[in-house]
């Protein structure tokens, strides 16, 4: 969103303040709002959130760095660890990656022999095309930051639907479900003038990575 009081690109900080996370599990939602009034708080302070939406995080892991650093008080560190939200379950709602994520799982599974369900596998397959090809459209991959952006994140949804679609290439191979892996091709094809050059670049790796796996398909 144009309006968030955020960048996307991870900074190279001088020494800060590292909030450590209080206990394990998932981040399942950042209150960017929040982050933003206590960066505002004080002239030059930046916070860059360590861990992308999603991510698995451990007890005493670092969630985020506050710089200049060792200025932040109990209260502040607290009001840090509630706009990072750690819960034991990923939440769809907030967390496109898990969507991905969920989509690309049901298409292995029922494109593998495990299943071999070219059906089901179909379903789950046109569904994650039409994320990529909607998502390039609305220029919904780029994050636009306001000018002085104080809060930075890193941003992990190209990297989850990138993986997806290799992993999806390679399981068509092992199945040798050569419909499965023209749907994949056609979504990627489709999709791809609209993205953003990143997201262009890791479809493009994905597909050389994968390239070795098709061997046994017909040309």
């Amino acid at each position: 969103s144009s309006d968030l009081p955020i960048g996307s690109d991870p900074l190279t900080l001088p020494p800060g303040q590292t909030i450590a996370g209080d206990r394990y599990g998932y981040v399942v939602a950042i209150d960017y709002g929040a982050l933003a009034d206590l960066a505002e708080a004080q002239p030059g302070r930046i916070i860059l959130v360590e861990q992308p939406l999603g991510s698995l995080v451990y007890k005493g892991q670092a969630i985020a760095s506050v710089s200049p650093g060792h200025d932040l008080d109990e209260r502040q560190v607290a009001a840090v660890r509630r706009a990072i939200r750690i819960g034991r379950r990923r939440e769809l709602l907030q967390d496109p990656m898990f969507g991905v994520d969920q989509l690309g799982n049901i298409a292995w599974t029922a494109v593998s022999t495990a299943k071999s369900n070219p059906a089901a596998g179909l379903v789950a397959i046109h569904a994650l095309n039409d994320l990529l090809y909607r998502w390039g459209h609305e220029d919904a991959l780029i994050c636009r930051a306001g000018e002085g952006a104080r809060v930075f994140c890193r941003d992990t949804l190209m990297d989850h639907l990138a993986c997806a679609y290799e992993s999806l290439m390679v399981v068509a191979s092992e199945s040798m479900q050569q419909q499965s892996l023209a749907e994949v091709s056609k979504g990627i094809a489709r999709a791809f003038p609209s993205q953003p050059r990143e997201m262009q670049d890791k479809l493009e790796q994905a597909v050389i990575d994968t390239l070795s796996a098709l061997g046994d398909h017909v040309p």
